[in-house]
């Protein structure tokens, strides 16, 4: 089930973004940042077997919005979760007073189960990001058009 998530989620999403991403997960402070720190930061979370097996994390700036997170534990893909965070968004995202026009995100160039996702829902390549990430690691630059 897709719920809103709150400050004492922190921990659980911590849990599932190390398991889910265990070579560039999100440090805790960073995702606890999400909820102190940064006022356009959306946060649901999925709960399945009363725990949280996956989050999604976005922000919607004017006429567009990017998702920065989106993890599910290993043993709960498969299932549409991550399917049905990505639709939480739109539903938010068409609820928003100002039209939201895009939806942009970066996702490693080696995450082929996430890439076919986004494609799937959409997406469209943009642009290469090199060594986006820490480990120095591409980032594939992805949009969709959410004009409907």
């Amino acid at each position: 089930m897709i719920e809103k998530a709150t400050i004492e989620d922190v921990d659980a999403i911590a849990e599932v973004e190390k398991a889910a991403f265990p070579k560039g997960a999100w440090p805790r402070k960073a995702i606890l940042a999400e909820f102190t720190e940064n006022e356009l930061s959306e946060i649901y979370v999925d709960v399945e077997d009363g725990k949280i097996v996956a989050w999604l994390d976005f922000m919607i700036t004017f006429n567009s919005a990017t998702v920065m997170a989106l993890g599910v534990l290993p043993e709960y893909r498969k299932r549409g979760i991550a399917t049905s965070l990505m639709k939480k968004m739109e539903e938010v995202c068409r609820a928003q007073e100002e039209t939201v026009e895009w939806i942009t995100l970066e996702v490693r160039e080696s995450n082929e189960e996430a890439i076919a996702l986004y494609r799937k829902l959409g997406y469209a390549y943009v642009t290469r990001k090199v060594a986006y990430y820490e480990d120095g690691e591409d980032a594939l630059y992805l949009i969709r058009s959410f004009i409907s």
